[in-house]
């Protein structure tokens, strides 16, 4: 299967349905608004491959990014920008107990926990199988993101991230920033 192909499945079955539910599309990625909280489902491709990456994230709006230290863009494209990053095909509703911040090595933004759907050995005639799996990630996304919203209060942000901090830079600028946003 080709990205031509591909693609039109990823909007029909993903986009047109999260934009129904109040996203909005910015290039691939979708993102959600909530009062302080983004929501956003990243999504990426590199030219040549036949897959496509993407994973859900979650951040407050007065946090500052990695790459110009600011809060004026509130729809970021990169990850790493987002303390929550949440793996969203497989999610339960037990899987809410276990949201947590997870602390990753911002000099390599690979290990990033990206899912996946690799499409090009895929025959154009057999796509049940990526169509359900999209299905999957769309239905938790709208099933759960407003649950995973309310849980991730900035108050539990602030204290799950200063609990598994490694020191990092932006870490310590995250902790500020929900600091100064508690304190108002």
């Amino acid at each position: 299967m080709e990205a031509s192909i591909f693609n039109p499945i990823f909007n029909e079955v993903v986009t047109k349905k999260l934009q129904e539910y109040g996203y909005l599309s910015k290039g691939q990625c979708l993102y959600k608004t909530k009062g302080e909280t983004v929501a956003a489902l990243l999504r990426r491709t590199y030219r040549g491959d036949q897959g496509t990456n993407f994973i859900f994230c979650i951040r407050h709006r007065f946090v500052r990014d990695l790459k110009d230290l600011q809060t004026k863009n509130i729809y970021l494209k990169d990850a790493i920008d987002y303390p929550f990053r949440i793996a969203m095909v497989n999610f339960k509703e037990e899987d809410l107990f276990g949201i947590t911040y997870e602390p990753i090595n911002y000099l390599r933004p690979s290990e990033i926990g990206y899912e996946g759907i690799y499409y090009g050995d895929i025959p154009i005639e057999d796509t049940d199988k990526i169509v359900e799996k999209l299905n999957r990630l769309t239905n938790n996304i709208i099933n759960y993101e407003g649950k995973i919203i309310n849980l991730l209060t900035p108050q539990r942000c602030q204290d799950l991230i200063e609990k598994k901090s490694t020191g990092a830079f932006i870490e310590r600028m995250w902790i500020e920033d929900y600091k100064n946003f508690l304190e108002n």
